[in-house]
């Protein structure tokens, strides 16, 4: 089954040209998903990032848990190693990502270690400081200590 609708290519697109800040090779990937694609035809709605991303854009709510879990089984099917992440919104909201903890850390740790740059380079490192924190506190329930700690845990401490 191949993605469709307006709304969606149009989220598709604007969720690529902001990864696209931190990767430049971010873009819509082949829009296939569904039940009964084997390994090599599921894929991602966006690639050119470290991430499996899917893209959910609605009216009024998006079930991320839902998503998350038919998302991992996309690419459990496509055995690519990528962490899982969806990325959505509500009219009139704003994007959020939701994705398990560990993986973000572990994609925060790897870029650190190939000295790759996360953020654009105008926001300095106390703008990706925040941008992080922000990300950590909202998407994982945590309150500022906890964030903090977990930041810290994955190398990251504000300067």
């Amino acid at each position: 089954m191949t993605k469709g609708g307006p709304k969606g290519q149009r989220g598709e697109n604007i969720v690529a040209r902001v990864l696209s800040r931190l990767w430049p090779s971010a873009h819509r990937g082949n829009q296939k998903t569904g039940a009964g694609l084997t390994g090599a035809e599921a894929s991602p709605d966006i690639e050119g990032t470290p991430l499996w991303a899917e893209v959910k854009w609605y009216k009024d709510q998006v079930r991320y848990s839902m998503y998350y879990r038919q998302t991992e089984e996309s690419q459990a099917v496509s055995g690519d190693p990528r962490p899982v992440a969806v990325i959505g919104k509500i009219n009139y909201g704003k994007w959020m990502i939701h994705m398990a903890l560990e993986d973000f850390i572990k994609l925060i740790e790897e870029e650190r270690k190939a000295d790759r740059i996360v953020c654009p380079v105008e926001c300095g490192p106390s703008g990706l400081y925040s941008i992080v924190l922000d990300h950590v506190i909202h998407a994982h329930s945590m309150d500022y200590e906890e964030a903090q700690l977990a930041m810290l845990k994955a190398g990251m401490v504000m300067k």
